[in-house]
Parts: structure tokens; C-alpha cells; sequence
């Protein structure tokens, strides 16, 4: 068992600034400026399933600014204009003259085509990325996400959610009104709303950089292996299939760039602490929640994350060392269980959890130098202070669970090539468990293998692309082809499939990341225009 996380809110305060700023943007006599989207490339790869027992189951394109020449101390506020006269008129004559705004409108369609067939999404999409120079050293950028999704308007809610006979029992929500007569079930749905994806302002000094606001930070040197890459959380809302920038949870945060020489040290201080964010409850992506009485982590100076990063290219090489000192994004269960014995009179144990987030220290290296067409890249991690979900007696009446501490390490090792024209990247991961006990509910090892293909034909108007993905201790698989089509610079199509295996019941103690979704293999397409 495990403290679950929440179905994700929607907060007053995002709605607010993305509709004053979606109010703003769009006030007559405002020129924007078009800047084509450069084509997304970004490598698939998936972390590895979540920890169990105790934890069960790209950031966007920036814009460069040239630093102030060196010797010159950077005026941030010089050149701002005053608002001398009524603050709108100054905004719309002295500011948004100025706005640069790009973004795009998606289609995402999805069709489960295993019993129940059902259109999964009928995902409408617009997202803004607006931007604005106040001058040569600062910098302000947002993007904005607002979505619809009609699945749920043409379909009844249980066929695009259908019921898994080895559902994970679920904690019933306290307080539980009436059920809804077409949704006996209570199944959540995520069917539309406004996210404010980052929101922050850009410092240039000559030797340093600043970004405060909400952002994604990525880390690794291994693209999509959550190694050295674990700054910001992620959202479980379609399992792992979003695109890479779209499945990272942003925080407020500081982050200081200072370079010296090759190297670019990094430091990060996190106020803003989130966990892994859920599928909604009974949905169809749904596989784990958090259990009741989870405590948030109080928002203070003491109980924030902080890290630091030094990157840089030495002889040839690309080298990583990272320090972060957060907290656990699946929470430690600390459950107690009384009755046990009691189970033959028909009386059933009784279990009282005490879910809390534990502090972990995090100790990263990542290495990657090419040889010709041949890139050879890895990343270690050390991660001290984790609990792990036991049981001993398992499968009897003098079952008993707990918790134990446990430091463990993660590694993955990858080789990237061009064959044919196609870049090929292969990798492989293991979780490892050290002073490992038999009483400990997760493997002592997990071991992942991932394989990505990628070519550009017809002068890159048609991409193909596969990925592949096996949890081998578990034996499950995840299948993703797809095609992409560039239709213009600024319209594109996309054909895909997700294809799950795996034995979809759970194991005692943990869950099967991919084997739990064999009955919701899908097609897919998109559609995208971008501004």
C-alpha cells in the first residue's frame, strides 16, 4: 500500500493571471510579434516505474539574449518605460507594442480499440507563450494551457473509463454526496481547464544568469531517464504518454546560472514542493492515489529543496555533478495494523496509515563523449534517506507490514548512433536496493531497457519514429510508433499507437506500470497548428 497522491486542482490564482493575461494580450491595438516554433525532436524515454511498497504507482524552447558586454554593469530597470499617464493606456502603447506571443491549437484524438472501444480523448488544446524584453538584461516569458476535452460530451463517462476487475482497491472520499445517476461509479474526469504551465522573469548579468518564477528545470544528460533529472515532479494524468515538456509539473522557483570558463554552475532553491501528481480517481489512466491524511509539506524556508549543478565540456567530454536536497515525491506509508489473527472469525484487519513525505538527499553524475557517429552517455545516482514498504508472513493471517529505510543507487547507460539516416538510441536502467532484506515488498534490483528510432524522409516533411520500452523483471512492454507529417511550417499531423503488455493483475505489495494498461492499447492522431 501506498499514500497515494490527489487528483489534481485548478487553483483561483491560475485562472486569474491566465485570463488578465489572455485579457491583455488580446486588447485592441496590440501588435505581437510571430516567431515560427522550431520542430519538437525531443527523445522519448520513460523513467522507470514508480517505487512500491511504500510508493506505488522539455521545458519550452527559450529565447536567446545576448549578455550585456562584459566590463559593463547591467541597468535592469534602465529603459523600463513610467507610466505617466493611465496605467492601460501605458500598457497597451509602451508594453504590449513590445509582447512577442507564440503558441499553438491541438487536436489530440485517441480510440481505444480493445473491449470497450471508446474515443479515450477528444483532446482540444491551445497554448500561449508569450514573451516581452524589457531590455537588454531582463526578460519576462509565460505559457498558458487551456483545454477542453469532448470524449466526455459524446460518450457515457463509464465506456471511456470501463471498470478493471483487478482495480486497485481505492480510499473512499469522505464525506461522499449522492451518486451521479450517470456516473454510479463517481469517476473523476480532468474535462477542461486553464494551467499556467511557467511564469518567470529572466536576469542577464555579464557571468550570470537569473530565472524566478514557475519553471521546468531538466538535469539529466540521458534524455527521459529520471536519474540526475528529478527537480520537478511528474503528472501521471495520461500514465507516461503526454509529450516530455507537457508530463513535467512546473515549480516556483529561483535558479542562478554563473559560468566560468566551460563550466556552468547551477543553483536552484525550491520553495514550492509538490509530489507526483495522479491520474483522476477511477479514471482510465488511473493507478495509484494517495491514502487519507497525507499531510502537505508547510511552505517555509526550512522545508524547501534546494540544488546545485555544475555542467560543462572538459577534454572532449560532457560532464555532470549534481547535489539535491528534496523530498520524496511518493510518500512513505508508516502503517500500523491491528486485528490481524482475526481473519478466520470473519472479522477483517484493521489498518490505520500515517502517510508523510520524507526527506532523501540526492548525489548525481552524468558523462556522455562521442567517438565518431557513435555517443556514448551515462548518469549514476545515490540517493540517501528512502523507506520502502516490508511484509513479513505475506499471504497469511500474521501478515505484518512496515517500513524500513533503505539507501539505494540508479544508473542508466545509453550508446546514440546514426544508421541509414536514422538516429537509433538505446539504454539501459536498474534501480538497486542496498542492504537488501527479503521482507522489502519492492525487487532488489529493476532493470529497463529502451530502444528509439527516429529518420527524416521526404526532405524531413515525414518523420517515422518507434519507441520501445521493457520493465524486464516484470516482463511488460510499452509499443509506440507513430508518423509525423509536415504539412507547412506551421501545420502538422500526427499518426500513432500505444500498445501495452504485461500481466495486468497486481503483484502483492506493488503494481504493474505497464501490464496493469493491457486493455487500453489506442490509435491515436493529432493535429497542430503553430503560431
Amino acid at each position: 500500500m501506498s499514500p497515494y497522491l490527489s487528483i489534481p486542482q485548478i487553483g483561483i490564482k491560475s485562472y486569474s493571471i491566465a485570463i488578465i493575461i489572455i485579457l491583455i494580450f488580446f486588447s485592441p491595438g496590440v501588435s505581437m510579434g510571430e516567431v515560427s516554433p522550431a520542430s519538437d525532436q525531443t527523445e522519448e524515454s520513460p523513467p522507470l516505474p514508480p517505487q512500491e511498497g511504500t510508493a506505488q504507482p522539455t521545458a519550452p524552447a527559450e529565447y536567446p539574449i545576448l549578455p550585456p558586454a562584459e566590463g559593463t554593469a547591467p541597468q535592469i530597470l534602465k529603459g523600463i518605460p513610467q507610466p505617466s499617464r493611465g496605467i492601460l493606456t501605458w500598457l497597451r502603447e509602451e508594453i504590449l507594442k513590445g509582447v512577442e506571443l507564440r503558441g499553438y491549437v491541438k487536436n489530440e484524438t485517441a480510440y481505444r480499440y480493445v473491449s470497450p472501444t471508446a474515443f479515450s480523448k477528444i483532446l482540444n488544446i491551445i497554448q500561449l507563450e508569450p514573451s516581452y524584453s524589457f531590455n537588454q538584461s531582463l526578460r519576462w516569458s509565460a505559457r498558458v494551457w487551456a483545454y477542453y476535452d469532448l470524449a466526455y460530451d459524446i460518450q457515457d463517462i463509464g465506456t471511456v473509463a470501463p471498470i478493471k476487475p483487478f482495480a486497485f482497491i481505492q480510499p473512499p472520499d469522505p464525506g461522499k454526496p449522492e451518486p451521479d445517476i450517470e456516473n454510479l461509479r463517481d469517476i473523476k474526469i480532468d474535462k477542461y481547464g486553464i494551467d499556467l504551465k511557467e511564469f518567470y522573469f529572466d536576469i542577464f548579468f555579464s557571468n550570470m544568469d537569473l530565472r524566478v518564477g514557475k519553471q521546468i528545470i531538466r538535469w539529466g544528460i540521458v534524455e527521459g531517464w529520471r536519474i540526475i533529472d528529478e527537480v520537478n515532479p511528474l503528472d501521471f494524468k495520461e500514465h507516461i504518454l503526454r509529450d516530455v515538456a507537457d508530463r513535467y509539473i512546473p515549480l516556483w522557483m529561483v535558479k542562478g546560472d554563473y559560468y566560468i570558463g566551460p563550466l556552468t554552475i547551477e543553483g536552484l532553491w525550491i520553495p514550492d514542493v509538490k509530489g507526483h501528481e495522479p491520474a483522476p480517481l477511477r479514471s482510465e489512466w488511473s493507478q495509484f492515489q494517495k491514502l487519507p491524511d497525507l499531510k502537505k509539506v508547510p511552505r517555509n524556508f526550512e522545508n524547501s529543496e534546494a540544488g546545485l549543478r555544475t555542467s560543462g565540456m572538459l577534454g572532449g567530454y560532457e560532464l555532470v555533478l549534481a547535489y539535491f536536497y528534496h523530498w520524496d515525491e511518493f510518500p512513505a506509508a508508516f502503517r500500523t495494523i491491528t486485528g490481524l489473527g482475526l481473519g478466520n472469525l470473519g472479522i477483517s484487519p484493521e489498518v490505520t496509515f500515517f502517510p508523510r513525505y520524507r526527506r532523501l538527499q540526492s548525489y548525481g553524475a552524468g558523462l556522455a563523449k562521442s567517438f565518431g557517429k557513435i555517443v556514448v552517455e551515462g548518469e549514476f545516482s545515490y540517493v540517501d534517506g528512502k523507506y520502502w514498504g516490508t511484509c513479513t508472513a505475506c499471504g497469511t493471517d500474521e501478515a505484518v507490514f512496515n517500513e524500513i529505510q533503505r539507501d539505494y543507487v540508479k544508473h542508466v547507460v545509453g550508446l546514440k548512433t546514426v544508421l541509414y539516416g536514422a538516429d537509433i538510441s538505446l539504454d539501459f536502467s536498474q534501480d538497486i536496493i542496498l542492504h537488501y532484506t527479503g521482507d522489502i515488498q519492492q525487487k532488489r534490483h529493476e532493470d529497463a531497457a529502451s530502444l528509439f528510432m527516429r529518420k527524416e524522409i521526404r526532405y524531413g516533411t515525414m518523420v517515422p519514429q518507434f519507441l520501445a520500452i521493457s520493465l524486464i523483471n516484470r516482463k511488460e512492454y510499452l509499443f509506440r510508433p507513430k508518423l509525423e507529417y509536415r504539412y507547412t511550417d506551421k501545420i502538422t499531423f500526427l499518426f500513432g499507437a500505444d500498445v501495452f503488455s504485461g500481466d495486468p493483475g497486481p503483484d502483492s505489495g506493488r503494481l504493474n506500470f505497464f501490464g496493469y494498461f493491457d486493455d487500453d492499447d489506442r490509435v491515436y492522431m493529432e493535429v497542430k497548428y503553430s503560431f
